[in-house]
């Protein structure tokens, strides 16, 4: 038998598949089958997954005659021979090691599924790349037992609020049978029911501090960012209350805390476009009335989302404003700091993670011309950091004109200490500039 099937849904996705296939044709694990299930790719994507099915017989080319990451998995499922399951989703891209790692576990505890971590990632176009990992545990609790969490479900049920995605992972098959994937049209949502199952009917889960999983957010055509994503929103927890409606087992409180943290979500999203989106209406005013009379939800959001919740009680468009004031302030700031540095040569003094997250969002604003990095670490001196060179701030003024660099501090902790140290160089104060945001990553 074969110990893992992985299921790929595609469409239109010729800027990202090779890098996506690659990942998993690559994979350390070699007795795997690939299932693509394309739903009718257009912009060569089809021709390029047909490529690979040519050069690898474990690659199998299927097309889906309906336009849903629902039904796409669902094809996959039924045609799944592996010991286990796993998703990829095919503008992402999985770590060589991935099912490797994931089967070891999974026998080891004869696991319903495990997980590893993830990545929420950007690229810019020159290929340089920015990750924020999550997890769904805290970090102190992975190293208190050795980098593996089990848990059963069952006794742990919030696990549905705080475990929300399906392909970071893998699922015994035979566990599998029985569960299917709601199959609306678009690819918005519909892991939310199929993790609502699985949760369900899960008695041993196992969560490894490894990352395994990069998920891409730069993807302009993705469908989270559609203006119909309130609508597929809405049918995804019909078909939940649906599955509530035969079997519960207390998990609907857990379910309707992760609705609302979705909304919210959706809102912040709407937000960012600076306009309210009147086809969503209709589908806002559902939800509104869904969580009419709920204050039993309030207890089980998280507390960011609660003053939200109340907010969105009252009246959508009172979130809806409450989020735009807030991502309006966000960007005043963030531009008002971008705009301090634009045509100017920078150079970073700080090559930590800070200093990283800095060169990624300029690269990516297209923000100055970024020479390289500065540090007081003299281990780090000569090192070449994100393909750019590190030097002391000696070296840094023998090779340029002192009046024509900007340095920007990245290391808030010695932020006054290194002003100084500038200052004292013969650096001009209008040539230095304190970076004191936070890494926001919805601002890259």
């Amino acid at each position: 038998m074969v110990k893992i099937s992985v299921i790929m849904p595609s469409l239109n996705v010729a800027k990202y598949i090779k890098k996506c296939m690659d990942s998993v044709v690559n994979q350390t694990m070699k007795d795997i089958e690939i299932i693509v299930v394309d739903a009718g790719s257009v912009d060569g994507t089809e021709e390029i997954i047909r490529s690979y099915a040519e050069r690898d017989a474990r690659v199998r080319f299927i097309h889906s005659d309906k336009k849903s990451y629902g039904y796409q998995v669902n094809v996959g499922l039924s045609m799944a021979a592996g010991e286990y399951v796993g998703i990829v989703e095919t503008d992402d891209w999985i770590e060589p090691d991935t099912y490797e790692v994931l089967y070891q576990y999974a026998r080891k505890y004869e696991a319903d599924y495990v997980r590893g971590m993830s990545q929420l990632y950007k690229e810019t176009d020159g290929g340089l790349s920015y990750g924020l990992c999550f997890s769904v545990f805290p970090q102190k609790l992975y190293e208190d037992n050795h980098g593996v969490i089990w848990v059963n479900p069952q006794e742990q049920k919030d696990i549905l609020r705080n475990d929300a995605f399906l392909w970071n992972g893998i699922y015994n098959r035979n566990f599998l049978r029985g569960i299917k994937l709601n199959e609306t049209a678009g690819a918005s949502y519909q892991d939310v029911g199929f993790l609502v199952q699985v949760y369900d009917k899960a008695v041993r889960a196992v969560y490894v501090d490894k990352l395994i999983y990069h998920y891409r957010k730069d993807n302009d055509d993705c469908s989270c960012y559609s203006r119909n994503a309130f609508r597929y929103l809405a049918e995804e927890y019909r078909f939940v209350q649906q599955f509530f409606e035969r079997e519960d087992k207390g998990w609907k409180l857990f379910s309707d805390a992760k609705y609302f943290q979705q909304i919210y979500t959706r809102f912040r999203l709407m937000a960012q476009t600076g306009s309210y989106w009147e086809e969503a209406v209709p589908y806002i005013e559902e939800m509104q009335e869904y969580f009419q009379g709920r204050q039993d939800v309030l207890p089980a959001l998280g507390e960011s989302y609660r003053e939200g919740f109340v907010s969105f009680l009252e009246t959508p468009r009172k979130l809806y404003e409450a989020l735009e004031k807030e991502n309006t302030a966000k960007q005043e700031t963030w531009n008002a700091f971008l705009d301090t540095l634009r045509e100017r040569k920078i150079i970073i003094f700080g090559s930590g993670k800070r200093g990283y997250f800095l060169q990624f969002l300029l690269y990516k604003k297209r923000v100055g011309h970024v020479l390289g990095y500065c540090d007081n670490d003299l281990s780090k001196t000569g090192q070449v950091l994100y393909g750019l060179k590190v030097k002391t701030l000696e070296e840094w003024r023998q090779a340029s004109d002192i009046g024509d660099i900007c340095y920007v501090i990245t290391a808030r902790a010695y932020a006054e200490e290194i002003e100084k140290q500038l200052l004292l160089s013969g650096i001009a104060e209008e040539n230095i500039v304190l970076f004191d945001l936070p890494m926001d990553f919805s601002a890259l």
